[in-house]
């Protein structure tokens, strides 16, 4: 520097305002790392010294850009730590959801009490890098919104809901006066009528011919309880070898019939279309047996939902297929007395009955449940207790949030913490309000307060009970276990850590990790942001994304339960797979 730099970059003379000769020997600021790093790059570049000066040889060179890398390196490393503390950051959107559900008992499968939150700033393609997770207004009216609602959904005053049974057999449509104000779903209409067989069969994807309904849920408005029940269907897959052609479209000759059970919320649904308001998918199978079997199912439904049956992979809409019979297929004998009659129900009913392709064949759909283990439910206990609403008063309130807040915040409440949620409830108590919904208003406040929100291990060295909270955010995006927090109050966790993860590893509560890191690291969910054109649709089928993530979790999974080297994802010479993912890598052989 002296000998090549400083003339140019010193106290007398600033080339380009750059000076080296306050340059210290020990690279302690950023300021200093980025002077430091500017005299590499041009090092390596050569562009420094200028050609008209002096150069060094290449030797001293390359001396100089060794010794002053490792200066940069060792500055970096020591520059870019937090010290040793930790980042106070907020729990994200994945983890917020997973706490509450854990927290209250809820399933946030069904219900995600962060679906309308802001989406979070990634940094390098993550979300919970602390310094990105700011805390905006809007976030914190979507918190209050979402607080509420949990709450509302683990109270569970009252009496445990009976579990009930619901049978219907076909037919599964109606016509006449035993039609009357039902959904078009449940209406003979055009390409749906009464059979006069003991089964039903669904032709197509549509809903029109693809769906068959639950009558006995539909009538009280769905489940009365949310919770676990028993699905089950008697059902066949019929002729799924063909002979027509392109005339049903992208199925695929000689597939299993996919068979799905999903949930519906029909409440401001668009009768005109056949559209739900809500739907979730339950399950899915693969059928291939001729003869009726029966299928079953322990699912989650919400209150005021029904189940479906629905032809996953049907060929077509039962109008389309129709019509393609009756002209691709027409050289068929029994669609013969159909060519040339005009459109209406009596053709449409003709060809459907006449067709000879493949059928997913219902005979009976039973629901039961729902299916209580406990009663009161573990957030109902979490919030109240054993307390009755009559038993509410200034002093078992102030007991149950206080046993509620050190729940909630994983750890015991700081002194003063909680004194600004007990003055907002003891003003509400004053004004009158019921003492039941002050409790909910000061467990919202709780749920709506950084001990909740924030992930605060302190400073310096993690305590135990921090270790714990890091261990369990780090492996299952919720709050520890009590086998957790026993270790760690004992003074145990340190000393038992590895014995803890393994047994963390091998709980199902670690497949958050796998499915959120995955997609993160991966980018999975930009999959289908940008689907195939609809002539690739033979090859680009609808469970296909689903079944793209989950051959990308269960790799990692693989790799992760078994400890196998890094390389393995970059070499490995096997991979996870169902039919259709087979089918579209051209393997073949793969069932199920």
């Amino acid at each position: 520097l002296q000998k090549h730099c400083i003339r140019c970059h010193g106290s007398k003379k600033q080339k380009a305002d750059r000076r080296f000769d306050t340059l210290p020997e020990q690279i302690r600021k950023l300021d200093d790392l980025e002077r430091y790093q500017e005299i590499v790059d041009q090092l390596n570049l050569a562009n420094m010294p200028p050609e008209k000066e002096p150069q060094p040889s290449a030797e001293e060179r390359a001396r100089a850009i060794a010794r002053l890398t490792r200066q940069l390196t060792a500055a970096r490393a020591e520059l870019s730590t937090s010290g040793g503390h930790s980042a106070l950051r907020r729990l994200n959107s994945w983890e917020y959801r997973q706490t509450i559900g854990d927290l209250l008992g809820l399933n946030v499968e069904a219900w995600n009490p962060a679906e309308d939150f802001p989406e979070e700033v990634k940094v390098d393609g993550f979300d919970n890098n602390g310094a990105g997770l700011v805390t905006s207004g809007r976030l914190l009216d979507h918190y209050f919104g979402a607080a509420e609602e949990a709450i509302r959904r683990a109270t569970q005053f009252g009496d445990r809901p009976p579990s009930k049974k619901y049978t219907q057999q076909s037919p599964f449509y109606f016509s006449g006066k035993s039609s009357r104000d039902l959904p078009k779903l449940f209406k003979v209409d055009r390409f749906r009528f009464i059979p006069e067989t003991p089964f039903t069969d669904l032709y197509g994807r549509h809903y029109r011919g693809g769906h068959i309904g639950f009558l006995p849920l539909l009538r009280q408005g769905g489940v009365a309880h949310s919770g676990i029940y028993t699905i089950r269907v008697r059902a066949a897959a019929v002729s799924r070898v063909h002979d027509y052609g392109k005339a049903l479209g992208d199925f695929r000759n000689g597939d299993p019939l996919v068979m799905e059970i999903a949930a519906v919320d029909r409440r401001g649904s668009v009768e005109s279309t056949g559209n739900v308001s809500k739907m979730t998918s339950l399950a899915r199978i693969e059928l291939t047996n001729e003869e009726p079997r029966w299928f079953q199912w322990k699912v989650f439904m919400e209150a005021g939902y029904e189940p479906e049956v629905r032809f996953r992979n049907g060929p077509l809409a039962a109008k389309r297929m129709v019509r393609l019979l009756t002209t691709q297929a027409a050289d068929k004998p029994e669609f013969k007395p159909f060519i040339g009659m005009k459109g209406g129900t009596e053709k449409a009913h003709g060809v459907l009955k006449a067709y000879r392709g493949p059928r997913l064949r219902i005979w009976e759909i039973g629901v039961e449940g729902p299916h209580v283990d406990t009663w009161p439910t573990t957030g109902h206990r979490a919030l109240y207790g054993k307390l009755a609403p009559g038993e509410l008063n200034a002093a078992t309130i102030g007991q149950r949030l206080a046993a509620f807040a050190e729940k909630a915040f994983r750890r015991p409440p700081l002194e003063g913490e909680l004194k600004p949620i007990q003055r907002l409830v003891a003003g509400k108590l004053k004004e009158g309000v019921e003492p039941l919904e002050a409790l909910q208003l000061g467990a919202q406040a709780i749920l709506c307060s950084p001990g909740f929100l924030y992930l605060n291990l302190g400073e310096g060295e993690l305590d135990e009970v921090a270790l714990a909270s890091r261990l369990s955010y780090f492996l299952w995006s919720s709050p520890p276990d009590e086998t957790l927090l026993k270790l760690a109050t004992a003074g145990k966790l340190r000393s038992g850590l590895s014995a803890q993860v393994t047994r963390m590893l091998a709980d199902s509560r670690s497949n958050r990790f796998v499915r959120h890191f995955v997609r993160r690291w991966l980018d999975l969910d930009n999959i289908g942001t940008m689907p195939p054109s609809e002539d690739f649709l033979e090859y680009y089928r609808d469970n296909l994304e689903n079944a793209m993530r989950k051959e990308t979790e269960t790799f990692f999974r693989h790799v992760l339960d078994h400890n196998l080297s890094l390389r393995e994802f970059l070499d490995a010479d096997y991979s996870f797979l169902n039919r259709e993912l087979a089918l579209h890598y051209g393997i073949e052989g793969v069932r199920g």
